[in-house]
């Protein structure tokens, strides 16, 4: 389809001006094209700017002008007439430029739905587009070992579910990804990659691993070399500037699309694909990259079997309890005053022991927000000797509190941090969960696993509240648990 055909279909979408067959061609080209999706949505960025500027506008100018009324609804009738118009006439930058984000969209995931959607009117009392306020995310970080970005606003920005404007760039560390369609993609860095869809990642360089562990999920991976798409699967694949492109499952099948070719491959298969697209066998691969995984799926087995290494894991120890002795160390200095619980430390102020009717023994521990602009926490840390090379698995149990709910990009976290033989931390993996909405009755449990980075002699587990300097929010937390295996 010629661009400015494209435009002006697009154009006549945001008009409120676009039915039938030419709906139809918009929806085929917006399924078929990533190009079409880019500049849909970098229109749908100008028109929401453009109205809301309008509104605000002309809502002035009613007012200086004397006019009786609600003058925020006169801003919104006139303001958005006129962006529509000035759209129309102007066409805009944006239409001409392709490459732009995708503004935390899944046209393709999501089978047009949202196209359905009420579309911004004179009478829609919002500062954005209703088309933009409906759309589903594209991907949130999920979990992270130490990640060092060229950006350093691109962590809380995938954090919060946003995304940055065009590739992301992670120098080192790894970190996971869940995606809108259920898919999740752990990344390793030195990497290029670009969160395009609910169920497309882009990447130029990395080592990625694929899973989709719900049923339905989907997560397809474009390179420069070629296109792998899971077929209920989980697979690995690695891509350098020089090198050739490695793909290899772990489990179920993977559709390999190239230059040349299509094939299935099924579980311990493993492919190099050179540069004009020919695949050869790579059976090396799988190994290789399984000796170098940092941030692993979470064995649920091996967890259920070690030995928790916590010392009172459900929070029973009254507060300034003294800590505990034997192989325990002295707890890190995070706060010029600490709050104990027997082995834990807390944050003053923001932590009390409280009672629970799901919790594991008579107590369990509650984090508050309380207007603090970083993460209120309880610590322990456990001397282990040297765990090179070992996973760490740990996990908690977290709970809404009934009336004093979470808001905005507040959740729980559970976070392992790795310490030197001289008692400083020197990595870290971390899993955010319990985010906004949910029951209040009942516990759910976040879990992270890693592998211990070379000169390991300690582990400090902790819980948090991402309390992003809100006043109110607050999460109970109880059944912590840390194990070590081989």
């Amino acid at each position: 389809m010629k661009d400015m055909h494209l435009n002006e279909l697009i154009d006549r979408f945001f008009d409120c001006d676009l039915a039938g067959e030419d709906r139809k061609v918009l929806e085929d080209a917006l399924r078929a094209s990533p190009q079409a999706r880019r500049l849909f949505w970098q229109k749908a960025e100008t028109h929401a700017a453009l109205r809301k500027w309008g509104r605000e506008h002309w809502g002035r100018v009613a007012a200086a002008e004397g006019g009786g009324g609600d003058t925020n609804a006169v801003g919104r009738s006139v303001g958005l007439r006129y962006a529509v118009d000035m759209l129309r006439r102007r066409r805009m930058a944006a239409s001409a430029v392709v490459g732009g984000s995708l503004l935390a969209v899944a046209l393709v995931a999501f089978g047009m739905q949202w196209l359905g959607a009420k579309v911004p009117g004179p009478v829609n009392d919002v500062s954005r587009p209703a088309i933009m306020d409906n759309q589903p995310f594209v991907a949130v970080l999920n979990a992270s070992v130490e990640p060092v970005w060229s950006d350093p606003n691109v962590d809380l920005m995938l954090r919060r579910g946003s995304l940055p404007s065009g590739p992301i760039e992670l120098l080192s560390g790894s970190v996971e990804l869940l995606f809108g369609s259920g898919g999740v993609a752990v990344i390793e860095g030195p990497a290029v990659f670009e969160p395009f869809a609910a169920d497309t990642l882009h990447v130029t360089q990395g080592s990625v691993r694929c899973r989709c562990p719900l049923l339905g999920s989907e997560l397809r991976v474009e390179t420069p070399k070629g296109t792998v798409t899971d077929l209920g699967t989980e697979f690995a694949m690695s891509i350098r500037p020089d090198t050739p492109l490695r793909v290899g499952v772990i489990e179920g099948r993977v559709r390999l699309d190239l230059a040349t070719s299509t094939q299935v491959m099924a579980a311990g298969e493993a492919v190099s694909v050179d540069g004009d697209g020919r695949a050869t066998d790579d059976i090396g691969f799988l190994k290789d990259f399984k000796t170098r995984a940092s941030l692993i799926p979470f064995d649920e087995a091996a967890f259920a079997a070690g030995v928790n290494l916590l010392v009172d894991p459900s929070f029973e120890s009254p507060p300034d309890a003294k800590p505990a002795t034997g192989s325990l160390s002295r707890q890190p200095p995070f706060a010029k005053a600490v709050l104990q619980l027997g082995p834990w430390s807390g944050t003053p102020g923001h932590v009390e022991s409280v009672t629970h009717p799901m919790a594991l023994g008579a107590h369990a521990v509650r984090i508050s927000a309380r207007g603090n602009p970083f993460w209120p926490l309880v610590v322990q840390r456990y001397t282990t000797g040297d765990i090179s090379g070992k996973t760490v698995l740990a996990a908690v149990k977290a709970s809404h509190v009934a009336g004093d709910p979470l808001a905005g990009s507040q959740c729980a976290i559970v976070k392992i941090a790795f310490v030197d033989e001289k008692g400083v931390e020197f990595g870290r993996a971390e899993r955010h969960f319990l985010k906004v909405g949910g029951p209040d009755d009942r516990f759910v449990e976040g879990c992270i696993s890693a592998i211990a980075p070379q000169g390991t002699h300690g582990v400090n587990y902790t819980v948090l509240l991402n309390a992003c300097g809100l006043s109110t929010g607050s999460v109970v937390f109880d059944d912590a648990k840390l194990v070590v295996v081989d």
